[in-house]
């Protein structure tokens, strides 16, 4: 028995192009997305919260409104919002990536607390909020694929 697939050559054609529009949509997704995250955890940070305890910092006449455990750090110096960063990662191992981060190390400390101090989680929250958007903006990338390699 023998069968032949006429038009076959088209069709990988066809699925090589569907491959390359995810692809650019994909990346374009998760461009958007990383970058929701970072104004996130950025906005997150910048709104003072009370229900913490003032603490003296650097001077005895300087006070800071620490935030409650569980809640986002209050911005104190700017320097942990000025710090968070993004990077995109094209292609790793395959996969298209964005990341957002600080180079600081009490960021972390502040994300996952310390023996002395509970946390203060600002870049986990910032994620969970963008995860319904994430969803839709991957649906609307396949379909938008399907679309344009269908015409």
């Amino acid at each position: 028995m023998t069968v032949k697939l006429d038009g076959i050559e088209e069709i990988q054609a066809a699925f090589q192009k569907f491959g390359i529009e995810v692809e650019d949509l994909l990346g374009n997704a998760v461009r958007a997305t990383t970058l929701n995250v970072q104004a996130e955890a950025i906005t997150s940070i910048q709104q003072v919260r009370g229900l913490g305890i003032f603490v003296k910092r650097y001077q005895p006449t300087r006070m800071h409104l620490a935030s409650a455990p569980g809640q986002p750090p209050n911005t104190d110096t700017g320097r942990l919002v000025g710090s968070i960063e993004t990077d995109f990662l094209p292609k790793r191992g395959g996969l298209l990536s964005g990341a957002v981060f600080t180079r600081l190390e009490y960021g972390r400390h502040l994300e996952f607390g310390t023996q002395k101090m509970a946390a203060r989680p600002w870049l986990f929250p910032a994620l969970e909020t963008q995860r319904e958007d994430w969803n839709k903006r991957l649906d609307r990338a396949v379909k938008n694929a399907i679309r344009r390699v269908s015409k």
